[in-house]
């Protein structure tokens, strides 16, 4: 068996475009919704705790996106990936 066959990620370029969900622990700013103005933004029941769900054409945009998040300081708790589309 190939490591490629175990892990799913392997599966993924960088050409992949992908929906997104984002959490972070923080407030809603005026700088986060510049930030995140291409996504859907939802306050959740759990205290200070935001969604952030859309699609990103590809890893740069999510590096460049979770970079912003980190500078105007709002905390990421989870980067997960919803859907795929392969484009290679």
């Amino acid at each position: 068996m190939k490591i490629e066959d175990t892990f799913s990620w392997h599966r993924f370029t960088y050409k992949d475009e992908v929906i997104y969900h984002i959490m972070i622990k923080g407030e809603v700013t005026d700088s986060l919704i510049h930030l995140a103005d291409s996504l859907q933004m939802r306050r959740e029941t759990q205290e200070d705790m935001i969604s952030l769900i859309g699609w990103l054409p590809d890893q740069s945009s999510l590096i460049g996106l979770l970079n912003g998040l980190d500078n105007i300081r709002q905390k990421i708790i989870s980067v997960n990936l919803i859907s795929t589309t392969n484009n290679n």
